[in-house]
């Protein structure tokens, strides 16, 4: 026999479970975001120190990449791997590396803050509209609202 108390037990774990849903989520954006911010920051200092060429050098990372890609490829009848799945890794590794480099050469000609800011403003809503296009991922009016405040924020950090 299921009890009231034993319901409002019940309740409470799992209001405590979607608590700590929600605070690990936090968690992970605050830890990315210090994570990125720290990454764009040593990326600068590496630059100052070493020019342009410091964009290859620091593009070294993705060689390993790019070898385990073209494994992947190869053996992906044996170990049952979607073909059409491992190609979209290797854009996506390919689209990271090439706007890596890019974003390598923008921070030799721009402060570390603008260029961060920017970018980081930018890719996440080219994501949602491709998302959105592409993937039938719905757009809330408040993500709309939430694009255009983030497009007028881009403008102003860049002027």
């Amino acid at each position: 026999m299921v009890t009231q108390s034993m319901l409002l037990i019940h309740s409470k774990k799992n209001r405590r479970n979607v608590l700590d849903a929600k605070f690990l989520k936090v968690l992970y954006i605050v830890l990315i975001a210090l994570m990125w911010g720290l990454s764009a920051f040593f990326d600068k200092l590496a630059l100052t120190k070493l020019g342009n060429a410091g964009a290859i050098i620091l593009l070294t990372p993705t060689i390993p990449s790019l070898l385990i890609f073209v494994a992947l490829l190869i053996l992906s009848a044996k170990l049952q791997l979607s073909k059409t799945g491992i190609i979209f890794v290797g854009a996506s590794w390919l689209l990271t590396s090439a706007g890596a480099a890019l974003y390598y050469l923008l921070l030799t000609s721009m402060g570390v803050g603008v260029a961060t800011t920017v970018v980081m403003v930018l890719y996440p809503i080219i994501a949602l509209v491709l998302g959105a296009l592409f993937l039938g991922e719905v757009l809330t009016i408040i993500q709309i609202v939430g694009v255009l405040i983030s497009l007028i924020g881009a403008y102003l950090v860049l002027r």
